[in-house]
């Protein structure tokens, strides 16, 4: 079961959200802070012809980011960052001179960062990413979790220096917390989403996501390649927006891209009909990573210039297809193998298929976000 949207905004964008936050993708800087922090060392990208075979097209690429920095994530390269570039900002103002990454590992930096506190709230990877670079850089983390977390995730974030606070029964009662003891205690909000007033941070996340669409596309330019078509997931949209607007950046208007949401949490799409950001309900789906019901006002204003196409896909069919990515090698999530369940919904749409122009001479590139729970 699948529903498929032809994006009309495309090249254009929305007329409400006419400004285009996130603009060029650059990831020199999210390389420069790795190289200090943790490693610079690109996350795989693997062909995998069977897999392609069985769906029907000619090639299919799987950028793996199931293991990027130890921490079984691509978000690993966005919340570090966006703490990084904020100690930074710190520093700077506190010396009255410029500070790069390799001074702010130093001891006195750290010592200096200690004063402060970011926070977040996750329902999964963000919030290993922003506690983890709060402990690089010698700074503190809260992180805010709903009840409905399980405390094994908890307890990863303790292993990675972080406070946890339990905040509501649901993800957006924990980051009302987060927002309401940062105002009042002074401490950074580091979140993924972006709202009016709030944009500086989810776009810094969003460059530090840079990182995939610039080693992918140089990995098949390598090899000579650039694929037909493009399936990227989306929760609030920050990841699919960086990996998009990146990959136009590389190959301009050739690939056709299609932005893959779970049925149950459709906000990209009901925002793009709506023509603004809207906030949508629904039941929790299997493909939890992706559970949001309000989009980045960021993302949906680059998505909606950068997308071709919106593609819905169910439980079932985001489940069937980890298995099948386990199978092959790449254990993963329903969340972290939705990108290669949309193309499977979409080949099994034939209004899908001709619109996207997608078939036997097809190929294509979706990312595989998070390794297994």
């Amino acid at each position: 079961m699948s529903e498929f949207l032809l994006n009309a905004h495309r090249g254009e964008g929305l007329a409400e959200l006419s400004e285009d936050w996130l603009g060029s993708i650059d990831p020199a800087g999210t390389l420069a802070f790795l190289r200090i922090f943790a490693s610079d060392a690109s996350s795989p990208l693997r062909s995998e012809p069977d897999l392609a075979a069985e769906m029907g097209v000619a090639g299919l690429w799987l950028k793996d980011e199931t293991g990027r920095l130890d921490l079984g994530s691509f978000k690993a390269l966005g919340g570090a960052y966006a703490v990084a570039v904020h100690v930074k900002a710190a520093q700077e103002q506190r010396l009255g001179r410029p500070v790069d990454f390799a001074e702010l590992a130093t001891e006195e930096m750290k010592a200096h960062a200690g004063d402060l506190i970011f926070a977040c709230a996750s329902a999964g990877n963000h919030g290993i990413s922003v506690a983890t670079g709060a402990r690089w850089l010698g700074a503190r983390s809260v992180i805010y979790l709903a009840q409905s977390v399980p405390e094994d995730f908890a307890e990863r974030l303790r292993g990675c220096g972080a406070d946890v606070a339990r905040v509501g029964a649901v993800y957006e009662e924990a980051m009302a917390g987060a927002e309401r003891d940062c105002r009042e205690k002074g401490w950074v909000l580091i979140s993924d989403s972006s709202w009016p007033d709030y944009v500086e941070v989810p776009r810094t996340i969003m460059q530090g996501y840079g990182v995939m669409p610039t080693e992918a596309a140089g990995a098949l330019d390598d090899q000579g390649i650039c694929p037909s078509h493009v399936f990227l997931q989306a929760g609030v949209g920050g990841m699919a927006a960086s990996v998009a607007r990146g990959l136009r950046q590389a190959w301009g208007a050739a690939p056709k891209i299609t932005v893959v949401e779970p049925y149950a949490a459709p906000c990209l799409v009901e925002s793009l009909r709506a023509g603004r950001v809207i906030q949508v309900s629904g039941p929790v789906p299997t493909q939890g990573r992706l559970d949001c019901k309000e989009p980045s006002m960021v993302a949906l204003a680059a998505l909606a210039r950068d997308a071709d196409a919106f593609i819905l896909v169910g439980d079932r069919q985001a489940g069937a297809t980890a298995e099948r990515l386990g199978r092959a090698g790449l254990p993963t999530t329903p969340s972290g193998g939705a990108g290669v369940a949309g193309l499977q919904a979409a080949m099994s749409d034939p209004a899908a298929r001709e619109a996207l122009g997608l078939g036997a001479d097809s190929t294509v590139l979706c990312f595989v976000s998070e390794g297994p729970e």
